[in-house]
């Protein structure tokens, strides 16, 4: 292979970690302001290998770069990698083609060709377990510390979103220039002025069945994130610390939520009082829904706006109803 960046990836791991990588790779591959480019979604149970070469290989009329995000791959068979090989060996080179899985067999031949012609990215919690880790380096080199209760604070506040945490921490070191130590009001007062709302704000909207409120916090995150995928990733997150909760409380009690799931003890009182609000299987409902319209906004079936909205009126309506989601 050449030094230039490769036109192949497969992508493995947990389904957020994923499409931040996606993100992220995306702006390394194509900084916007080089070129104009195009996403395209590749259902391969639905798509021939053959139809995405064939794309692959046309020049798109409305952008420079093409680039494929090709879920399915477990379904390429033993002649389709070798019809794959020789096209990764001949390229288009305005096209890039991702191709993405929750898991795929260490045998596949795809796990091969990666290995020759591209590169495979594992996404699981330690790569952000990892990123986490440069966060705390960055405040321990400019001599500075947090608390655990401010750190605990800045990821409920940012729904973990890391580079939120990192602009935050950022405007932290700048606005705790006098102090060694970086606080939970601090990082609470800091919070109130960069993020009108946040996650929780959302999901109490919704325990509160205020659909208006919701939309109003939907609307803000949306912006925020630029696109439909990363809100249900940080509704996602949020959904599942109250179902863990559901689960801690009743085995072990209430008490135990907070040292188990790591809840700041700013929020701690307001978690509870949400948590009570939703039932398992309102929960486990929603997860359903969430999973099913991220599948589809990805394979371009929905559009993400409507949908979304859609999704968080029927949670935020008094009475829980199926979403709407033809659009």
């Amino acid at each position: 292979m050449s030094n230039r960046s490769p036109l192949f990836f497969l992508l493995v791991g947990d389904p957020f970690l994923r499409q931040r990588k996606i993100e992220f790779l995306i702006k390394k591959l194509i900084p916007s302001e080089k070129h104009l480019y195009e996403i395209l979604k590749i259902d391969l149970k639905e798509t021939s290998l053959d139809s995405l070469i064939g794309q692959a290989r046309s020049f798109s009329m409305m952008a420079e770069k093409q680039i494929f995000l090709v879920r399915e791959p477990k379904e390429l068979k033993k002649d389709d990698c070798e019809r794959l090989e020789a096209y990764m060996k001949k390229p288009a080179d305005w096209s890039y083609l991702l191709f993405e899985a929750d898991q795929l067999d260490e045998r596949h031949g795809l796990q091969a060709l990666m290995k020759k012609y591209g590169e495979k990215i594992v996404c699981d919690m330690n790569d952000k377990r990892r990123d986490l880790d440069l966060l705390h380096q960055k405040i321990k080199q400019e001599n500075r510390q947090m608390t655990r209760e401010a750190w605990q604070l800045l990821e409920e506040r940012t729904g973990g979103h890391l580079t939120l945490m990192d602009a935050c921490i950022e405007k932290l070191l700048i606005y705790v220039s006098e102090k060694d130590v970086i606080d939970a009001p601090a990082v609470l007062q800091l919070s109130d002025k960069l993020l009108a709302y946040d996650t929780f704000d959302l999901t109490n909207a919704i325990a509160e069945k205020n659909p208006k409120k919701a939309l109003e916090v939907f609307e803000y995150l949306y912006q925020l994130e630029g696109s439909g995928i990363g809100v249900i990733g940080l509704i996602n997150w949020q959904l599942k610390r109250l179902w863990q909760a559901k689960v801690i409380a009743k085995e072990k009690g209430e008490r135990a939520v907070g040292q188990n799931l790591r809840i700041s003890p700013y929020r701690l009182s307001g978690f509870l009082r949400q948590m009570a609000s939703f039932q398992l299987t309102e929960l486990e409902h929603a997860f359903d829904e969430l999973f099913d319209l991220d599948w589809k906004l990805k394979t371009g079936t929905l559009n993400g706006r409507i949908a979304l909205e859609a999704f968080i009126v029927s949670l935020a309506s008094p009475r829980q109803r199926t979403p709407a989601l033809s659009v």
